[in-house]
């Protein structure tokens, strides 16, 4: 068995270090709307975040990524489904949900 951390591994680690807690710990006590707008905003942090390593991996290995296309469009559905769950349950209007 070697020694080597996963990416798995390393993620863990680098939430644990933190000191958040995970969301199987506070995410329950919100109602479901609550708890769809929290991820949506995660979610539109995570996106620039995104953006901005796409933009630096573009300069540094040129445009044909696979893995950053995957990622981006991961983080879009993300987005794009929470934003419909929200519209859904009246919390957003319609016109957000149009606007992507």
């Amino acid at each position: 068995m070697t020694d080597t951390n996963t990416s798995l591994d390393q993620a863990q680690a680098e939430l644990a270090t933190t000191g958040i807690p995970h969301p199987e710990v506070f995410l329950k006590s919100y109602s479901p709307p609550a708890a769809f707008l929290f991820i949506r905003q995660c979610a539109l942090v995570l996106g620039e975040m995104c953006v901005d390593a796409a933009i630096t991996t573009a300069k540094e290995e040129g445009d044909d990524q696979p893995v950053v296309t995957e990622v981006l469009n991961s983080v879009a559905q993300v987005i794009a489904g929470s934003t419909h769950a929200l519209v859904a349950l009246g919390v957003l209007p319609v016109e957000a949900e149009e606007g992507l």
